[in-house]
């Protein structure tokens, strides 16, 4: 269902049946903003990964949990398409992770690209999220939070960045230590 919009009321126009109208004007416009859309995922299998490289995170089938507008496709995995009817701000909330034992130093950076570059349109795609340092033999997971602007038919992806550690070439498939990402359609 598109995204409401306010009626134009003109002077001397017919407006048709009344309660059609209103159903048009309010019911269903209701109706869609109490079920926006939604895409939920989990990298759930292995996964190679290079070191000092912005890469998007491919989502496997198995690992989506929900796609209530159909906006992911196995064709291009490591994107979610804004349908058509819903531009506006979208609340996404990411998480990368990797396995290995690491290394003293060791960043892990993940960010969000729109259309293969930043969201802000102020730097890279890849360095517009947290940057904390790793522990040595720790969890590898790093999550952030995001409120996007994106138009119908953007590409919105999770993009995972670690600094240089050579032996470390996957991400972290453990249950709840996974790549994920969650987007829900916030508002216009």
């Amino acid at each position: 269902m598109p995204v409401p919009q306010v009626p134009v009321f003109v002077p001397g126009a017919p407006v048709g049946s009344l309660p059609a109208r209103f159903n048009a004007w309010i019911r269903d416009p209701l109706t869609a903003l109490l079920s926006p859309p939604r895409f939920r995922a989990r990298r759930t299998t292995g996964l190679t990964v290079t070191e000092a490289v912005n890469q998007a995170v491919a989502w496997n089938s198995s690992g989506v949990d929900e796609d209530s507008h159909g906006g992911w496709s196995s064709g291009q995995p490591t994107r979610y398409t804004v349908p058509a009817g819903w531009s506006g701000w979208w609340l996404v909330t990411g998480a990368v992770s990797i396995s290995g034992g690491g290394a003293a130093g060791l960043v892990l950076i993940p960010s969000i690209a729109v259309n293969g570059a930043s969201h802000t349109g102020a730097g890279l795609a890849g360095w517009e999220g947290p940057e904390p340092f790793v522990a040595f033999g720790g969890l590898k997971v790093c999550s952030a939070t995001w409120r996007v602007y994106a138009s119908a038919g953007d590409r919105i992806e999770l993009i995972l960045y670690y600094s240089d550690e050579s032996t470390i070439t996957a991400v972290d498939t453990t249950p709840g230590q996974e790549c994920r990402i969650e987007l829900v359609w916030d508002g216009v």
